[in-house]
């Protein structure tokens, strides 16, 4: 026969290896989480290593352009743009003055001609009834009517 000891025992070890068993179980699923969160973070790390490359580029291309801009500017062009800005804002160029005073008021020119009268509107809504007049003045007395 097994003791009450022993079942304690028993107990106490199926309890272990459950708890072990349940451990182990967290332990794997975290540890495939590690390993989506590492491939996703070297997938960002690349894409990052990319655009600072790319970010390298430009900005080298820009300094480039800095320090060329004088040598690739076509002299003809630029001559012909002038001109064509100099013909079409003749007198518009330079600073603008202060607004000048206003002047005197002009002579009133004359009155044109009246034009053809407009058509005859609609009739206008009914008013209100006005307030009760006073009794007017008694009349004569009439015949007096025998029927028979």
């Amino acid at each position: 026969m097994i003791s009450l000891e022993n079942n304690v025992q028993l107990y106490n070890f199926f309890y272990f290896y459950y708890l072990i068993m349940s451990i182990l179980k967290e332990i794997i699923e975290l540890n495939k989480y590690i390993e989506i969160l590492s491939s996703k973070n070297k997938q960002l790390e690349n894409k990052y290593s990319e655009l600072e490359e790319k970010n390298n580029i430009l900005q080298q291309n820009i300094e480039n352009v800095k320090k060329n801009i004088v040598n690739n500017i076509d002299n003809s062009l630029l001559e012909q743009l002038m001109i064509k800005i100099l013909k079409e804002k003749i007198g518009q160029l330079g600073p603008k003055g202060p607004q000048g005073n206003k002047g005197s008021i002009g002579e009133k020119g004359e009155q044109g001609n009246k034009g053809e009268p407009g058509e005859i509107g609609p009739n206008g809504d009914k008013g209100a009834k006005g307030d009760k007049g006073d009794k007017g003045i008694r009349g004569e007395k009439g015949e007096r009517v025998y029927w028979r």
